[in-house]
């Protein structure tokens, strides 16, 4: 019967941890097709060279940015060039995101050693994400984001009462006379 009780307990307790841990769900915006269009041209293109950023049906000015240039401002209706910062690594994979009126679109940039690949992309496939966000910067190695002092309040709260939950069961078991 004590067995059942611990086990209780601990089961409890591990469900308690993974509610608490769990990312919140997807907006359902997220990973939705965008309605205006955009391309990047050429989609790879060699360190310090220029890309050709464009947007159509967008009734506002845009804003492109990426790690691989500086945030720029497609005016609507035009096409704008951004440069390649020549430190980018040949073989990288930067994200492009278009922002118009708060309506996101994400399509990728490839950079190359060799001469630029021309083609374009005009309407991104939908992908779904199954967190809210930017999403992962690979390379990074979490140096994005710092934890938070909730972060580390809750994981000690956890360690700690598991803590606290084994010697409870391991003490009440040794006064009983039972090992």
């Amino acid at each position: 019967m004590r067995a059942i009780r611990a086990a209780s307990a601990t089961a409890v307790l591990g469900i308690t941890a993974l509610t608490l841990t769990a990312p919140p769900p997807a907006a359902s915006a997220q990973g939705a097709t965008p309605s205006f269009r955009f391309s990047v041209n050429p989609v790879s293109v060699p360190p310090g060279g220029t890309v050709t950023l464009r947007v159509t049906d967008c009734a506002y000015s845009v804003s492109a940015s990426s790690g691989a240039f500086d945030t720029v401002a497609v005016p609507q209706g035009r096409s704008v060039t951004a440069t390649v910062d020549p430190s980018a690594r040949a073989g990288a994979v930067y994200p492009v995101t278009f922002v118009c009126n708060g309506e996101t679109g994400t399509t990728n940039i490839t950079i190359a050693s060799r001469t630029p690949t021309t083609s374009s992309t005009s309407r991104p496939p939908a992908t779904r994400s199954s967190t809210a966000g930017a999403g992962v910067r690979g390379g990074l190695g979490g140096s994005r984001g710092g934890v938070d002092s909730m972060e580390i309040a809750i994981g000690a709260a956890l360690v700690g009462g598991s803590a606290g939950a084994a010697f409870y069961v391991l003490r009440r078991r040794g006064r009983l006379g039972r090992h």
